[in-house]
């Protein structure tokens, strides 16, 4: 075994398998084109409600349209919703979780247009103080047109009183 051989050979080696490396981050790194932005969106739904055991816990449903305004834009007529709301009302103040499925057709985000399918999880709580409040997390999928095979993430607050519903969102986007 040489020390002094084997040295220059990882010296003059060195740089191949830097370059290797490299190639190989590069193949996974995010998107270079990110869109970034926020906006509101407003919904009319209608509601069903199921009693779980114990009865101050209630699974309701909602579906309806959709609106998005802001980076995502959207008719009304080609937003559909549907939301899952566990709530628990045996203590004050009312708090639970729910899951929304928005589907947009024919949106608009970044300059794209095409359909887009987001999910959001979150939690809420209703206080007589307050009002309704809640925020969420949730993923973007593009399905068709400039937005196909586009990926990215959303964040969503919201507020609500028995008169006025603010909802905002901040989303980033990755087309493909």
């Amino acid at each position: 075994m040489n020390l002094k051989s084997d040295w220059k050979l990882m010296w003059r080696a060195a740089p191949l398998a830097v370059a290797l490396a490299l190639g190989a981050c590069a193949s996974i790194q995010p998107s270079e084109r990110t869109l970034k932005g926020t906006g509101n969106y407003s919904a009319t739904v209608t509601r069903a409600i199921e009693n779980l055991q114990p009865s101050c816990v209630e699974l309701a449903t909602r579906q309806g349209q959709v609106a998005f305004s802001g980076f995502i834009t959207n008719a009304a007529e080609n937003g559909h919703l549907a939301t899952v709301v566990l709530q628990d009302s045996c203590a004050k103040p009312v708090q639970g979780t729910f899951r929304t499925e928005y589907r947009l057709k024919d949106a608009s985000a970044g300059g794209l247009r095409g359909d887009v399918t987001i999910k959001v999880d979150g939690v809420f709580e209703l206080a007589p103080s307050a009002g309704f409040r809640s925020r969420g997390y949730g993923t973007v999928v593009g399905t068709s047109g400039g937005l196909a095979g586009a990926k990215g993430t959303i964040q969503v607050l919201s507020q609500a009183t028995a008169t006025t519903s603010v909802v905002t969102y901040f989303v980033e986007i990755h087309p493909k």
